[in-house]
């Protein structure tokens, strides 16, 4: 059976794959660096990369700036 795809053409996320990308979102922006969202995601780092800049984080400044990690947000 084919996999359902988005009018871009894209396979469509589950509700738990957009969570995850949601979080891994909020954990960044909270401050979070990239190894420690890899190690809580469980996310290989340049998966973790092509997330954030299809959200709109400029790919120069993912894992460039001195990040200072907070509590969790959830």
């Amino acid at each position: 059976m084919a996999t359902k795809k988005n009018p871009a053409g894209s396979p469509r996320r589950s509700s738990e794959e957009k969570r995850k990308i949601d979080r891994i979102v909020k954990l960044y922006q909270s401050g979070w660096t990239l190894r420690r969202i890899t190690e809580k995601e469980h996310v290989r780092e340049d998966k973790l990369r092509k997330i954030l800049t299809a959200r709109g984080i400029p790919s120069g400044l993912i894992g460039h700036l001195t990040r200072f990690p907070v509590t969790d947000p959830d």
